[in-house]
């Protein structure tokens, strides 16, 4: 796992139930059209999770999620979280790579994600990683300024 300089060292961990106020306030402070306290706390029932955890045993802080769906050989990134303050550290890749490592396990060998059109950070790693775009769904999300493509991507 990858350190981090502001608060020491950085942990990737199953998320858990518990995590839920943290993974809300996460997401409120991460984007503008937040998934909301119901979504996430669906998705930590019913899917593949991790966080990334910083600082000490006396001061840990959740600043990234990953959230993952599987239908049978399948598997979907759904969304990825990391604290504005944390980004540009490889902190998203070290979640990917425990997201895709993981479901290799399981015998996944498809795995699919969609993201905004305008996120070329996000689409960067991604074809870094082996995604490439197979798709786009016109307007699909909310915009400042009316609505978003999504751009979907497979490996």
């Amino acid at each position: 796992m990858g350190s981090d300089e502001k608060s020491g060292v950085s942990m990737i961990r199953n998320a858990l139930k518990e995590d839920l106020a943290e993974i809300i306030a996460l997401d409120s402070i991460s984007h503008l059209y937040p998934w909301g306290e119901k979504l996430i706390k669906d998705a930590l029932c019913s899917r593949a999770n991790w966080v990334i955890e910083t600082g000490d045993s006396s001061n840990k802080k959740i600043v990234g999620w990953l959230t993952a769906s599987t239908i049978l050989n399948e598997s979907e990134l759904e969304l990825v979280l990391i604290h504005s303050s944390y980004r540009r550290q490889g902190l998203a890749k070290e979640l990917m790579s425990t997201w895709l490592s993981y479901m290799e396990t399981k015998e996944v060998d498809s795995f699919f994600l969609e993201v905004r059109e305008s996120n070329q950070s996000a689409i960067f790693l991604y074809e870094k990683m082996g995604f490439s775009q197979v798709g786009v769904r016109k307007n699909y999300y909310p915009a400042a300024t009316g609505m978003e493509n999504a751009l979907l991507m497979s490996r």
